[in-house]
This record gives C-alpha cells, structure tokens and sequence, in this order.
C-alpha cells in the first residue's frame, strides 16, 4: 500500500489526479442517472438510455484512465498506439452497456456491476497496452491480480446499493399525489361511507381517522408509488352493533 501511495504522490501530478477522480465521479453519477431512467422507461426508450449510459460509462473510464496516464510523470516521451486505445475505448462503452443491461433484473445488479467492473479492468490494460515508449513495462502479476478483484467486487457492490436502495424508501408517484386528497372509498361499499379530503395532510389526516376508530394504510411498489387506503367504520353499524 506505501508503494502505490509514494506513485501516486511523488510519480503523479496531483492536480491531473484529483481532475482524473472528477471526471470519473460525473461519468459514475451521469451513467447511474441513465440506468435508472432505463429502468423506469418503456421498452422502446430502455434500449436509447442502456446505450447512452454505456457510452457516457465507456467515455467516462477512457477519460479517467487517460488523464491520469497524462498526471504520471516518467520523464520518457510517450505515445500511444491508435488501434489500441480506440479499441479500449469501444470494449468499455460495450460492456459498460452489457453490465447495465444485466442490471434491468433487480436480483442480477451485483452481476452486471461485475461486468461494468471487468470493462473498467479491461480498458485500462488494453490502454496500457497502447503506451509506446522507449522502456519495456514489467508487471507484477500480484498487483494485476489485485487491481482487477478489487474492482470488480467494488464495482459490483456499488452498482447494487445505487440500484436497490430505492427499495427502502416511501413516497408516492408524482401523478398520483393529487389522489392522496381526494375522495377515500372503502372496497365493502355497505360498511362505508365517503368523505372528502380537504387538503389535509397525510399526518393530520391520519391523526382524525384514527380518532374515530378507523386506520391509514399505505401500500409502495417500486416504480408504481404508493396507494393509500382508507379504513373508517360506519358509525351507523356501529350504533347497532353496540344496540345490540
């Protein structure tokens, strides 16, 4: 760990790094925000925004990878071979958008962020493979190993907390919020009565049903928001059965 820390501080230009780890936050964010528009998009935009994210995810990792190479300071002249780095380029932005594609299925996030994990792994040794300079490049196959593992598991795991967090949360669909006011119905029509909401809010509104003996339920589904369901006795039923 001293040894990749003393590169990154003694070898590197910070000011390059510290541009390299901010162009690689707005990819991440700006890709994620795709993903997450495909997931809630009909089948025929899916497609349009699994293709967006994989090119702004492969864009994103050829940039990141590329202006941290320009930050290492070798003291060598460096060039890079055209073929290569086009095609770390293309291998990215494909899999970035295979892994996305994966990820569509809730319970497979972890495997497609594996395989957006692979594709930043991928990249970086094929744009490895593209630097042209007068010295041989040896590797240690321990810190290979290690750099690609520690990605992959990474990446998988952040693809699935950035995905299925959404699931722990509560809220109610834009287009459906007016219906939080309006009028409540019970199913069993014979043991209800209608009222109307009078722009009470759901705290106040559930206070003064729990009052009179009745209860709120809200019901989320992911992607579908949150039904309200209102429950409040008849007080005429009530009056009998107490009669009685």
């Amino acid at each position: 760990m001293l040894k990749v820390l003393g590169c990154i501080t003694l070898l590197h230009d910070l000011r390059l790094v510290l541009l390299a780890g901010v162009l690689c936050l707005f990819a991440c964010t700006t890709a994620m925000s795709m993903v997450i528009r495909a997931r809630e998009s009909s089948r025929r935009m899916r497609m349009f925004w699994l293709a967006a994210a994989g090119c702004v995810a492969g864009c994103g990792i050829w940039g990141t990878h590329f202006v941290a190479m320009l930050a290492f300071q070798t003291g060598l002249p460096v060039g890079y071979d055209p073929g290569l780095t086009i095609l770390s380029v293309i291998v990215a932005a494909v899999l970035s958008a295979g892994g996305f594609h994966i990820t569509l299925h809730p319970k497979r996030a972890l495997l497609g962020g594996a395989l957006v994990g692979a594709a930043i792994s991928t990249m970086h040794y094929i744009g490895m493979a593209a630097v042209r300079a007068p010295a041989d490049a040896v590797w240690d196959m321990n810190y290979v190993t290690a750099s690609v593992v520690i990605g992959v598991i990474l990446t998988a795991v952040a693809m699935h907390l950035a995905l299925n967090s959404k699931k722990t949360s509560g809220g109610i669909a834009a287009k459906d919020i007016p219906k939080a006011f309006e009028r409540f119905g019970q199913v069993d029509s014979s043991l209800s009565r209608r009222y109307e909401g009078a722009g009470l809010g759901l705290p106040l509104a559930k206070h003064l049903v729990e009052l009179h003996g009745g209860r709120i339920e809200l019901e989320s589904e992911e992607g579908l928001g949150t039904t309200v369901t209102l429950f409040l006795p008849d007080q005429r039923l009530v009056e009998k059965r107490e009669a009685a």
